[in-house]
């Protein structure tokens, strides 16, 4: 069944005392572009990514991922005091103090302002209980990105289907239109042959007219590229009930399209031209859909 390459997934997981969330959000694209946001401690995960989303049935789409570590106490961040450098920094002031006969007293206000006395870190998670949290939630957000994808990608299909629907009722009138100016051009061309001869005095040779109607009104014929017009369009309704099938499906759009350009070369009848320009406008509309297909 068609899936939308766009969609968004957001999952969670725990390990270790904390909860990772995760956040995913994809759009069009010809392959699996996938760009990850992870704290820098636990950039390894990233060659896990991959494997969790083809798992998940992603595919293709530009992706990008979100990792956010939140503790039991609400924090991802902890408060450090360098003590050693604190008292340096005392020792220093204080003996500055004296040196220097200042009545003012170093306060702790005086030392913690300092450079590095004090340092907001990111908590730390041991590797193996990120790597565990984070692929829980990233399986979490993936499935709901995938359930996204897939109630937009059945929209796409009833569009896309309907559409179909449309291209061969446009190419059976086609057909219909074609046989009765194929035969018009044969009765006018033997008419024109016979009157030119009949002026010339010249003996008409029945079976030279014939053959020479029956070669132009096989150029005009439209039968072949009408039948694999068709052809492609069970082609197509066969392939969008198959996963991953987006790129297949635009190659058979650009089929279906030749083969309506090379009808409206063949026909001068206006009727047909009204026909071929309805039939494009249809093949171009499957066309930009599936451009979102994955």
């Amino acid at each position: 069944m068609l899936k939308s390459m766009t969609g968004f997934g957001r999952g969670e997981g725990s390990a270790g005392g904390c909860c990772v969330v995760c956040e995913i959000k994809t759009v069009n694209s010809k392959y699996l572009d996938i760009n990850a946001k992870l704290p820098k401690s636990y950039s390894a995960f990233e060659s896990k990514i991959k494997d969790v989303l083809s798992d998940s049935g992603v595919f293709r789409g530009k992706t990008d991922i979100w990792f956010e570590i939140r503790y039991g106490d609400g924090s991802s961040k902890t408060v450090s005091a360098d003590v050693s450098l604190a008292k340096q920094y005392l020792e220093a002031m204080q003996l500055l103090s004296r040196e220097l006969k200042l009545k003012d007293k170093v306060t702790l206000k005086d030392v913690v302002s300092r450079p590095d006395v004090l340092c907001v870190v990111e908590k730390d998670l041991p590797e193996e209980d990120f790597f565990a949290a984070a692929e829980q939630a990233l399986r979490n957000a993936a499935s709901q990105l995938v359930s996204m994808r897939e109630a937009e990608g059945a929209k796409l299909y009833r569009d896309v289907s309907a559409r179909i629907d449309t291209c061969n009722r446009l190419t059976e009138e086609i057909e219909e239109l074609s046989e009765q100016s194929k035969n018009g051009y044969y009765s006018r061309l033997e008419e024109r042959l016979r009157t030119v001869l009949d002026d010339n005095r010249v003996t008409p040779d029945e079976s030279r007219i014939l053959t020479e109607c029956a070669i132009f009104a096989d150029k005009v014929s439209v039968d072949e590229e009408t039948v694999r017009l068709k052809s492609h369009s069970e082609a197509f309704k066969a392939l969008m009930l198959e996963d991953a099938c987006g790129r297949r499906l635009d190659f058979l759009v650009q089929e279906m399209n030749r083969e309506a350009n090379t009808i409206g070369s063949k026909c001068s009848d206006s009727g047909i031209a009204h026909k071929i320009v309805a039939l494009k406008n249809e093949i171009e509309k499957i066309r930009e859909q599936i451009q979102n297909i994955e």
